[in-house]
């Protein structure tokens, strides 16, 4: 049972690093605001690069697809078998829900059920409709990491009084870092869709992310950083679940694990773009910047995902011109020669 009530949330106790995850957080928004006016090509080939990842990564976490290279496919125009089409139709999903929340449009139980609809329509034979059976989730999705959900007899009253909850707690500026993650996690106990509730569950998050303002999430996909440690994102929600038995307002474990993955979406974008208070960099300089960062041994192929808008032959030459000042260490000869920051 839960009263969908977010107006006490800062009234909670907030451990410090979650203080110190939502400034971090923060700042690198504005931040991204600046790079995207400095380097418009990388952020528009970032985006390209994200909404692959996100249809990839968000199909992973719940089972249905292991190859990236088959999402690449699909989202190319090649034929769809059953996988294809839940990819292509969370895809087409993920388009809604963006699209929606940049025209500000309202959480409402009438854009959930066509979320869904969007979703299921090019693979199941049946329509969008809220979930009308009881009892913890079955399968091998994240979502059976739920341990209760809501009576499916007042589903449809308990979804109107969360969208209405939410968008009362936005108008009054609670704070978003720690509303959102609460809102999601009362998403997964109220589970309202007879379908998909796990993929909705991270589209929902990425729809109040953006409506907040923080939609440097368009440029690196939660959903990598979700499936990057599984098993961190699935116990947060277990153990908010077992919590949630004593204290029906009770969001904290998923809070940090939520707020650790957009910590990662943040070390992403940091690493790839040097402070906005220094001059914009030369693509040369970006190499430089990424290539001197790194702590381990690390390929061209390595650092290029941190390098977009810049073309592999850039990248090679402006790792040879570090290898000659000295400022790398180098070895071998081929496509696959490693490198290595030089240790004075």
């Amino acid at each position: 049972m839960t009263a969908f009530d977010y107006s006490g949330i800062l009234e909670r106790h907030v451990p410090p690093n979650v203080s110190e995850m939502m400034i971090r957080i923060a700042v690198t928004q504005e931040r991204s605001r600046i790079w995207r006016q400095q380097y418009p090509d990388a952020f528009d080939e970032l985006r390209r690069t994200t909404d692959i990842d996100a249809a990839f990564y968000s199909n992973a976490c719940e089972k249905i697809i292991k190859d990236r290279s088959k999402v690449v496919g699909y989202l190319s125009g090649d034929a769809p078998d059953i996988v294809g089409m839940k990819v292509l139709g969370y895809s087409k999903a993920r388009d809604h829900m963006l699209s929606e929340a940049g025209k500000g449009a309202r959480l409402s139980p009438e854009l959930l059920l066509e979320t869904e609809r969007i979703l299921i329509e090019a693979f199941k034979d049946v329509e969008a409709d809220y979930r009308r059976v009881n009892g913890p989730h079955t399968g091998k999705g994240i979502m059976t990491a739920v341990r209760d959900v809501a009576d499916s007899e007042r589903i449809e009253e308990l979804t109107e009084r969360f969208c209405t909850s939410v968008e009362i707690s936005m108008e009054e500026g609670i704070q978003p870092l720690l509303l959102i993650p609460a809102a999601v996690s009362d998403f997964h106990y109220l589970s309202p869709l007879a379908h998909g509730n796990g993929r909705v569950s991270r589209l929902l998050s990425e729809y109040l992310l953006v409506r907040a303002g923080f939609d440097m999430i368009l440029y690196q996909s939660p959903d990598r950083f979700v499936y990057s440690d599984l098993r961190r994102y699935v116990s947060s929600i277990y153990r908010t679940s077992m919590l949630r038995r004593i204290d029906p307002r009770e969001s904290m474990p998923f809070t940090e694990g939520f707020l650790d993955c957009l910590g990662d979406v943040s070390s992403s974008l940091n690493m790839m773009f040097p402070p906005p208070s220094v001059e914009k960099l030369s693509k040369t300089d970006r190499v430089r910047h990424v290539a001197l960062q790194q702590e381990a041994e690390f390929t061209k192929n390595d650092i290029a995902p941190a390098l977009p808008g810049i073309s592999p032959t850039l990248i090679q030459q402006s790792l040879s011109e570090l290898v000659g000042r000295g400022l790398l260490h180098r070895t071998g000869r081929t496509k696959g020669c490693r490198y290595v920051i030089k240790r004075r």
